[in-house]
């Protein structure tokens, strides 16, 4: 079982990609600051440990600090990507998966993955 805690980051749910132009898309760099968040601290915690290959079962736990009415499911694409090729090879691998949104002064992420 592999548990990532990130205390303090607002979680940001991941946005329809958008076009800047000439066929170049965009992405908000809150966004972006915020899957780097995630991804290096599942780099952290899998160290030299090769990325799981199996069926997995996924428990996401978000605690935002405002109210704002954010889609569950667009907060679960940005952390589930940024785990791509780190704690699994690929997040389709993802066949049970828990998604709950909390409120707290302190904002955070808690996601424990278990491979079946």
């Amino acid at each position: 079982m592999i548990e990532l805690h990130l205390t303090g980051h607002e979680p940001l749910p991941k946005q329809s990609f958008r076009y800047a132009g000439k066929g170049r898309g965009y992405t908000d760099p809150r966004i972006k600051a915020w899957q780097l968040a995630v991804h290096w601290k599942a780099k952290e915690i899998m160290q030299d440990t090769p990325p799981l290959e199996g069926d997995l079962k996924v428990y996401i736990e978000f605690t935002r600090s405002n109210r704002i009415r954010v889609d569950l499911d667009n907060l679960s694409k940005g952390v589930l990507d940024s785990m791509n090729g780190v704690v699994y090879k690929d997040d389709k691998q993802i066949i049970d998966l828990h998604l709950v949104k909390l409120f707290d002064e302190v904002p955070g992420l808690y996601v424990r993955v278990e491979e079946l």
